[in-house]
């Protein structure tokens, strides 16, 4: 989803738009707690067939917050830069989530053909076939186009679905969508400028997947928190020296700023506590069936907890960078990718017991020792392919200058 490596760094080469080290632990947190919060609610529910926390829906809102601000944060950055183009963006783009992403859909292949030829397991046998496999690798699962072809016409030959067990990656196709609209939107003149009428083809095609998940599909409006989040990116990065002055300046004259900031926050949390409460225990007739957290009313409310902690972190200017921190924020992607097939073969071949303590514990070590190494092997090795690429394939002088993200 994010950069790993750098995604934080301060090394951006306009002036007054690093992030402090404060920041970066924050958010490096927030990473690394929400590809956990979605491993630990997977494990759950796998483990108790048709229950579930709905404390995994929770990390991928997190992620979507995080993504909206910083791939937006990171490209604006670069766009002051002298060369930066469409090009660029979508290599840096590509690169990013391909790269693990690919060798991550091979492994799902190989450990879902060991599950269906030696147990008698077959909860995503009818996912199992080249149609998805094909439509997952070109990031077309979910796809509104064969949605509408399945359930308007009665297409069901048409509907694209995620392959296999690899369940979680509607979310990873959504993103490369947003990614490519934003970007379309970022570098416009640029591209009108070549074809207006291709360019405008081209922007209908491509924000298809995150104009429909703005009001319908999986995630209720998780698209709109993503532009929500890239709208912060732009207004921080714009007025982040003034803000960052005058909330200095106000924090000098007493206490009463820092006080009204901190109720503030909290404030914020008691009323996203109280609308989970709300629509997961009360709204539905008084049915306490699970925790439900796509719900856009909630979204802004922790959007909205996102950008005041931001902006009031980035008054702290001391501080290090936590190296744990940011390890786990950096195999996160790679966890995120391969834990749902990997907990899926555990409970196939009954390693996975959710009366056993000890193999829930075996089972979340195991996925993110798994995690690491697809990192170790592919994910961190995607700015060196990346770099590889630009200077055999590229005009001399043609690479993306500035932080990666």
């Amino acid at each position: 989803m994010l950069q790993a490596k750098t995604l934080w760094s301060t090394e951006v080469g306009v002036p007054g738009s690093s992030l402090t080290n404060v920041q970066c632990n924050y958010l490096d947190a927030l990473r690394g707690g929400a590809a956990q919060l979605v491993l630990i609610g997977h494990i759950y529910s796998i483990s108790h067939p048709g229950k579930t926390w709905g404390i995994g829906d929770l990390g991928v809102i997190v992620f979507f917050i995080l993504s909206g601000f910083l791939i937006s944060y990171s490209a604006l950055v670069k766009l002051d830069t002298n060369g930066y183009s469409f090009q660029h963006f979508l290599r840096d783009r590509f690169f990013r989530i391909f790269v693990p992403y690919l060798p991550a859909l091979l492994l799902v292949v190989g450990i879902d053909t060991l599950v269906y030829r030696y147990t008698n397991a077959t909860n995503y046998l009818e996912y199992y076939s080249l149609k998805d496999f094909v439509a997952t690798l070109l990031m077309l699962q979910q796809h509104p186009v064969g949605l509408f072809a399945d359930q308007l016409l009665g297409l069901e030959e048409l509907k694209l679905s995620t392959f296999s067990s690899a369940r979680p990656w509607w979310t990873v196709a959504n993103e490369w969508w947003l990614y490519l609209t934003f970007g379309a939107v970022l570098f416009s003149r640029e591209l009108s400028g070549k074809s207006f009428p291709l360019f405008i083809t081209l922007l209908a095609a491509i924000s298809l997947v995150p104009l429909f998940n703005s009001v319908a599909g999986t995630g209720q409006g998780l698209s709109l928190i993503w532009f929500l989040m890239a709208l912060f990116a732009w207004a921080y990065l714009s007025w982040k020296s003034t803000l960052q002055r005058w909330l200095t300046e106000s924090l000098r004259c007493g206490p009463r700023l820092k006080w009204i900031l901190l109720t503030s926050g909290g404030l914020l949390l008691g009323l996203s506590i109280a609308r989970v409460v709300w629509i997961s225990f009360i709204e539905d007739d008084f049915r306490f069936v699970r925790l439900n957290f796509f719900d856009f009313n909630f979204y802004v409310l922790l959007a909205a907890f996102f950008i005041m902690t931001m902006i009031f972190l980035g008054n702290k200017k001391t501080g290090r960078r936590h190296s744990m921190l940011r390890f786990i924020a950096e195999y996160s992607y790679s966890l995120y990718l391969i834990h749902y097939t990997l907990i899926s073969a555990l409970y196939a071949f009954e390693l996975l017991d959710a009366d056993s303590p000890m193999s829930l514990i075996f089972a979340y070590a195991l996925s993110n020792l798994l995690a690491i190494c697809l990192y170790f092997l592919f994910e961190r090795h995607y700015k060196g392919l990346q770099t590889y690429y630009e200077s055999r394939f590229t005009k001399r002088g043609d690479v993306s200058k500035g932080t990666e993200q």
